[in-house]
C-alpha cells in the first residue's frame, strides 16, 4: 500500500506525470525501494545488526 500511496501522490499531488522521466521515476523508486528496505530490516534484524556494528 504504500507504494501505491506513493504512486498517487506523486503522479496527481506533486504533479510529476508531465515531468522528465528521470525525476518522475527517481521518485517513484523511492516509493518501492524503501519499504523493501523496511521490510528487510524488519525480517532479519539480526544480519542488519552485525552489517551495521564496528
Amino acid at each position: 500500500t504504500i507504494a501505491i500511496k506513493g504512486i498517487v501522490v506523486i503522479e496527481h499531488l506533486m504533479g510529476l506525470h508531465s515531468a522528465l522521466p528521470g525525476i518522475r521515476w527517481m521518485m517513484l523508486s523511492y516509493f518501492f525501494i524503501l519499504p523493501s528496505m523496511i521490510a528487510l530490516s524488519v525480517l532479519f534484524p539480526e544480519v542488519l545488526a552485525e552489517l551495521t556494528s564496528l
